[in-house]
């Protein structure tokens, strides 16, 4: 027991400092009898190689300032013990870090049968109800920032975070370092009892809350088994492989050192970078488009450094992921799945940048577990088949509807009208999009085309960009947009809904502001880093189909964790990219995980007026 009065005369409490672990144990459990433990991230001080201290602040409700002090082992039996042999409910920042500190470092199978209700993520819960922007001069990851403890608290608790004052170190920095800690875990428990008062008040709240407790929050165990047992690769290709690419780079960026002239002051890889020297160097008016690998191609007469820069770009993704394979530990690579660094929802997957890498890429060098194969499962046209359902566009959804009774099927060749014979033909919407334009506009537009088209609506590329991407010209590419509309008239006009809603203003959670809402819950705000002019209206209608492809596949995640769980399989869920999970699986239960797969990702949808259902089937290939 330490004695410590602050500087702000905390009541003259006592900092109780435990350093065994049976001790630490009994009186967490007889603390949590009035509530649940909010605990900060361990803090080890080390010594050694694998010894050291790990130290916690620990906040209770009703009781005295408290933090654990124990051996690197024991801390770990601890928080082990905690988790998975008692009801003691804990509340932490960044939940998945939290687990990892102690199941990456033991090696254990991560697949634990822990209760995840038990805990609460404010971090999580911070990012749901205001998820951060990345704005102009950000670099990947500095959105997190905003999602930091000390600016949490000031945003809802409307207080400033203490700093630690260098004197408390000149009088008893061991002291001063205990309260610290408690100090973190008071304000871990404030700031979640505060967010959820702001979300109990509101019906958008509780759907928040819903997608926070139904999704988002179970979701953890599955991305900490990926992030801790990790995906194998092909290490002796890519050994060989880097060396090639390496030199290839090293090519291209001395062809655009020559042909810029600026040899250390331009970086490729800078969005930043790339936008400045297009606008000032090429002349090129970007209307608010963003840039990436494929579209840049549109500019290619501009400046005869483009094309290079655009192969520099595509390659040097690849080749961030070859260096991780080719040095990976026994064969593996383990990347860290972010919930919280993108608006849509999606994941964001890092070190290395599996989502970055080409499909091809994926296929040669991430392979299944010894003796496994590897079974991807996606959904089929997820972005038109969503656009249907949120556009209720008629002919678009008598495209996709399920089949039904003759009276029904009869209702779908009327609002089919003039497709109704290529629907008979093809039964596929890229196909009948494509033959329809090319009659339309007495041009060849293929199927690829069409699902370029497609991506081009739901995605927001301007018609510059699906020029390009068609090669054709700007104006063929206007034709062709159009002709879409006129094809399914309800799609433009689900857009021009979008755009008047996300013109309101409102005031949700005590952040006021415009913002858009998925049917699952999840939202983003629109008026700090973007404006109409900076093709807000694209970035609109992405998040309401990208964000629910994200809901969906984050939800099928967690079904289909549960069920490999439950079942006892060795099957394990090894990436998540987008709106596919991918599984190395055992030869012998390839058809019951697939049945598994099947069961956790189908989805109907209820179109009431027009009296459809419109399902995402589900695609499986197994290699």
């Amino acid at each position: 027991m330490r004695e410590y009065q602050s500087k702000n005369n905390h009541n003259n409490k006592y900092i109780q400092v435990l350093t065994h672990v049976d001790l630490s144990l009994d009186w967490c459990i007889q603390a949590s009898t009035a509530g649940p433990l909010a605990v900060t991230h361990p803090l080890v001080i080390p010594d050694g190689k694998d010894a050291g201290t790990v130290l916690m602040g620990v906040c209770a409700p009703d009781q005295a300032p408290l933090c654990t002090a124990l051996p690197l082992e024991e801390h770990e039996k601890f928080v082990d013990t905690l988790v998975t042999d008692t009801p003691v409910r804990i509340i932490t920042h960044d939940l998945k870090t939290w687990l990892k500190h102690t199941y990456e470092r033991k090696g254990v199978d991560t697949r634990i049968h822990y209760n995840i209700s038990k805990f609460a993520c404010t971090y999580l819960l911070a990012y749901l109800i205001d998820p951060p922007e990345r704005i102009e001069g950000e670099i990947e990851g500095d959105v997190e920032i905003s999602l930091l403890l000390e600016n949490l608290v000031l945003k809802f608790l409307g207080e400033p975070y203490p700093k630690l004052e260098t004197w408390l170190f000149d009088k008893d920095p061991e002291d001063a370092l205990y309260w610290r800690l408690w100090e973190d875990a008071r304000y871990i428990g404030r700031l979640w009892d505060s967010m959820v008062r702001l979300l109990s008040k509101t019906s958008d709240g509780e759907d928040l809350l819903r997608l926070y407790h139904e999704i988002e929050l179970p979701l953890i165990p599955a991305l900490l088994d990926m992030e801790c047992r990790g995906i194998r690769v092909d290490q002796e290709r890519a050994i060989k492989m880097v060396k090639i690419v390496d030199g290839v780079l090293d090519y291209l960026r001395d062809r655009i050192s020559e042909l810029l002239g600026r040899p250390s002051q331009f970086n490729p890889m800078s969005d930043d970078h790339l936008e400045q020297f297009l606008v000032r160097s090429c002349g090129v008016d970007l209307q608010g488009q963003g840039i990436n690998d494929d579209t840049l191609w549109q500019f290619a007469t501009s400046n005869p450094a483009v094309p290079y820069i655009a192969r520099y770009r595509k390659i040097a993704r690849n080749a961030a992921f070859l260096r991780s394979a080719a040095k990976s530990p026994y064969d593996f690579v383990h990347a860290s799945f972010s919930q919280c660094s993108t608006a849509t929802g999606r994941l964001a997957v890092r070190n290395p940048p599996l989502q970055a890498i080409r499909r091809i890429v994926r296929k040669l060098y991430l392979l299944p577990d010894e003796g496994h194969v590897m079974v991807e499962a996606d959904y089929a046209q997820a972005e038109a088949r969503l656009l249907a359902v949120l556009s209720e566009d008629p002919t678009l959804c008598a495209i996709f509807a399920d089949d039904g009774p003759p009276e029904m099927e009869e209702t779908r060749r009327k609002r089919l009208g003039a497709l109704c014979p290529l629907w008979e033909q093809h039964r596929d919407f890229h196909r009948i999009t494509a033959s329809w334009l090319s009659h339309i506009l007495k041009a060849s537009i293929s199927r690829d085309d069409s699902k370029t088209l497609m991506y081009a609506i739901s995605y927001g590329m301007a018609a510059r960009s699906l020029g390009v991407a068609l090669q054709t010209s700007e104006d063929q590419a206007k034709a062709v947009i159009s002709a879409f509309y006129d094809l399914y008239p309800g799609v433009w006009e689900w857009k021009q809904r979008v755009i008047a809603d996300l013109t309101k203003q409102g005031k949700r959670f005590g952040i006021a502001g415009r913002f858009l809402r998925t049917p699952m819950g999840r939202r983003r705000m629109f008026d700090r880093a973007f404006t109409e002019f900076e093709g807000e209206d694209r970035r609109a209608v992405n998040f309401l189909l990208q964000g629910q492809v994200a809901d969906l596949i984050k939800q099928a995640q967690v079904r289909l964790y549960r069920e490999l769980l439950q079942k006892k399989m060795k099957a394990r869920i090894v990436l998540q990219l987008h709106d596919a999970l991918y599984l190395s699986v055992p030869e012998d239960e390839t058809g019951p995980v697939a049945t598994l797969i099947e069961s956790a990702m189908l989805t109907r949808f209820p179109v009431p007026s027009l009296d459809y259902t419109i399902s995402m089937p589900v695609e499986i290939k197994v290699r």
